[in-house]
């Protein structure tokens, strides 16, 4: 069984849905792109894992209000990393 609450995250950022997201947010972070750095052994240790998935959580918050569906969801995976 998928956990569906990390949905949006797995995938960058559709800038058709989304056209001004590249203009906010400098440092996009997705869980797809985490998946190609840990296959290209690019994470030298678990800081710098979790140091992306701050990321895509600050990215959220910065692009969505704290209180929308997508801020809620971000704000439940900072309380796991």
């Amino acid at each position: 069984m998928h956990c569906l609450r990390f949905l949006e995250f797995t995938t960058p950022v559709d800038t058709e849905d989304a056209p001004d997201y590249l203009d906010i947010i400098q440092n996009p972070m997705d869980f797809e792109k985490m998946m190609g750095k840990v296959n290209n052994e690019e994470y030298l240790n678990a800081k710098m894992f979790l140091a992306d998935i701050e990321l895509i959580v600050a990215n959220a918050l910065e692009y969505n209000r704290p209180d929308s569906n997508i801020g809620k969801v971000c704000l439940n995976l900072a309380v796991l990393s």
